[in-house]
């Protein structure tokens, strides 16, 4: 497992490509696979696009998808440019989605076509982007930047705010949870001694992506390491999950009790 001396997700992408470069990283399950060049390749793309577009260190953009390789590039891409993630969890009403955004003072959004619908109350003011391309949706034969144009990113640090974790808002309104760049890689060091994963494991992720756990345990250990996740792209139903189980082989699944009384 790779350990990081500034402990800040920003520098994942690059230090795992240098060491397991060509070694498959991300893929839904059944589809094509995004190796750890391509991870930080793409999310690179994603962060050079930010700030091109004026996105600074500090600002906030929210991401709406649902778990997929795409859902995780543009996670890093943001850290890359400095921004702090506010995930969404998919099942939420556009109200709540709104209120959301609002609260966090997301200027940007990334969104699924699946779930663009959901935004159709937000502020004009708000720039969309699709989730699977990086580029806004007014955009779409929009041609990424340069590599030789690459931009400097900013020099983000361990106490910076990584990322933003919405309550269910079971008791009323989403309560946001602020997470730093040393909170989630500090647990992710602490629990590697119990979640030991090495480059030839493979991982089913089934729970979201917009929940620190999963996020944690699932990505961030995981991609340290070189394993290799794959995602399902509907909910695990019994019906859903036998076949990918037998399609993946996983040697590691995170769950919840729901899922294994199903």
């Amino acid at each position: 497992m790779i350990t990081l001396k500034k402990f800040t997700l920003a520098e994942v992408p690059e230090l795992s490509a240098k060491q397991f470069a060509s070694r498959p990283a991300l893929s839904m399950v059944g589809g094509s696979v995004f190796t750890y060049q391509d991870f930080e390749r793409e999310s690179r793309s994603i962060a050079e696009s930010l700030l091109h577009a004026g996105v600074k260190k500090g600002d906030r953009v929210a991401l709406l998808a649902e778990n997929s390789p795409h859902w995780v590039m543009t996670y890093f891409g943001i850290a890359r440019a400095g921004g702090i993630v506010v995930p969404i969890l998919t099942d939420f009403i556009p109200a709540q989605i709104c209120n959301i955004i609002d609260h966090s003072g997301a200027r940007i959004v990334f969104v699924s076509e699946k779930l663009r619908a959901k935004l159709s109350d937000l502020p004009k003011d708000i720039e969309v982007r699709n989730v699977k391309t990086g580029r806004p949706f007014e955009e779409p034969g929009a041609s990424p930047e340069s590599a030789s144009a690459r931009t400097l990113f900013p020099d983000v640090e361990a106490d910076d705010l990584a990322m933003i974790v919405y309550t269910s808002g079971t008791t009323g309104l989403s309560k946001g949870v602020m997470l730093t760049h040393r909170n989630i890689l500090s647990n992710a060091t602490a629990c590697k001694s119990i979640i030991v994963l090495r480059r030839t494991d493979r991982l089913l992720s089934i729970l979201p992506l917009a929940h620190a756990y999963e996020f944690t345990i699932g990505t961030v250990i995981a991609l340290l390491s070189g394993s290799h996740i794959h995602y399902l792209d509907r909910p695990p139903a019994a019906s859903v999950l036998i076949p990918a189980l037998q399609a993946v082989r996983p040697t590691i699944m995170l769950s919840v009790p729901l899922v294994i009384e199903k």
